[in-house]
């Protein structure tokens, strides 16, 4: 059923289109290899809450719970909520994933290699020196390759995860999706896109964003010919950048949006450490408005 879909999906996009997308650099470098590539999908966790009865009454999302061994630790820290809180096994994804494949598989069917669809929580690092890894989600969903990929970005992510700083600027980028709005409300949210190398060749893409909209449009933009030779244009073709996009949306749905900037990666800071950067350092390409 998978691979009717996807072979549905990828009659209707053009040859054309998909073979100038398959081209460029951001996706000729894990196309053009025998490497695995890891689709990795932002997860998350959530565990039951119980009654007197041990009737689990209703499912918890606790931020800083990402695991059963973290709940395992809480409950050895919070005693009194040991007969309260219950391990089901149980994760989620948000939607925007699956409209967010829908863009992207197209370009991954062609390939003669093995594409491997992983949960964040499930990655093991020692994939980071072996296979291209192509991250789909929310960035609060990123796991490990959170703290990597900003380790050398002049971004920083606020504690909410719908915010994102600007470490050269000052400007604070917040999403306005958490904000309860009428269904015929406009509001912004914020995407972000990243690519940068590997220690021993491989390439890593974060497609992410701060909610389900700004998820949506950077799959489209960085899946499509014309928004991603944009992108490729605004980083001078760079190996290893990073870009944000103000997206606007209307009840869940992604009406537009534009790139605001694109900066590189430091990629010393990402894999050995190195200091990073002083704000205002770091190559910069601003995006036409």
């Amino acid at each position: 059923m998978a691979l009717l879909t996807v072979a549905s999906i990828e009659w209707r996009r053009p040859a054309d289109e998909l073979r100038a997308v398959r081209s460029s650099p951001v996706w000729s470098r894990i196309l053009s290899d025998d490497r695995t590539i890891f689709l990795v999908l932002g997860d998350y966790y959530i565990f039951g809450e119980t009654d007197a009865s041990m009737e689990v009454k209703r499912l918890v999302r606790e931020f800083s719970i990402n695991s059963p061994s973290d709940l395992e630790q809480y409950v050895q820290a919070h005693p009194e909520l040991g007969d309260r809180y219950l391990d089901l096994k149980l994760n989620y994804l948000p939607t925007a994933a699956a409209f967010a494949l829908r863009d992207i598989m197209p370009l991954l069917a062609g390939a003669n290699r093995r594409v491997r669809v992983v949960l964040a929580s499930d990655l093991n690092p020692a994939v980071f020196t072996s296979a291209h890894i192509v991250y789909v989600g929310y960035l609060s969903g990123m796991g490990m390759l959170h703290d990597l990929t900003f380790a050398g970005s002049r971004f920083s992510v606020g504690e909410s995860f719908d915010e994102l700083v600007d470490r050269a600027t000052g400007n604070r980028y917040i999403s306005q999706a958490a904000v309860p709005v009428s269904s015929d409300a406009k509001y912004h949210d914020y995407g972000y896109f990243a690519t940068y190398a590997g220690p021993s060749g491989n390439q890593i893409l974060i497609i992410a964003g701060t909610r389900d909209v700004a998820v949506m449009h950077t799959a489209e933009a960085v899946t499509r010919s014309g928004t991603l030779a944009q992108l490729n244009t605004s980083a001078g073709n760079a190996p290893s950048f990073e870009a944000l996009y103000d997206v606007y949306g209307m009840d869940r749905m992604n009406l537009d949006g534009k790139l605001l900037l694109t900066s590189r990666l430091n990629t010393s800071r990402i894999w050995t450490g190195e200091p990073a950067h002083q704000a205002g350092t770091v190559g910069v390409a601003e995006a036409s408005r």
